[in-house]
């Protein structure tokens, strides 16, 4: 992006409509993971022990995030996540 560091990224963020880049990060992460379990059906709890994390920290991030349980995320799909950033 050419940008010198994240504090004038986190500035240039909102003139394009875009959240904070720990909040961008975060909604990244999230349509990852359901992505993953589109294509691989991956559950998230599989997903966070995989990457050697709590499945506990995924699933509040998730919640955090979107407001809904993983559940009804994983429903919606990732379109739905996408649309909600």
């Amino acid at each position: 992006m050419g940008v010198s560091n994240r504090h004038f990224l986190n500035r240039l963020l909102p003139v394009d409509g875009l959240p904070p880049c720990n909040k961008l990060a975060a909604w990244i992460r999230v349509l990852t993971w359901v992505s993953e379990y589109e294509s691989t059906g991956r559950s998230l709890t599989r997903q966070a022990l995989a990457a050697g994390r709590d499945p506990s920290v995924y699933c509040r991030t998730v919640r955090r995030v979107t407001g809904c349980d993983w559940r009804v995320v994983r429903e919606r799909g990732a379109t739905w996540v996408l649309l909600e950033l």
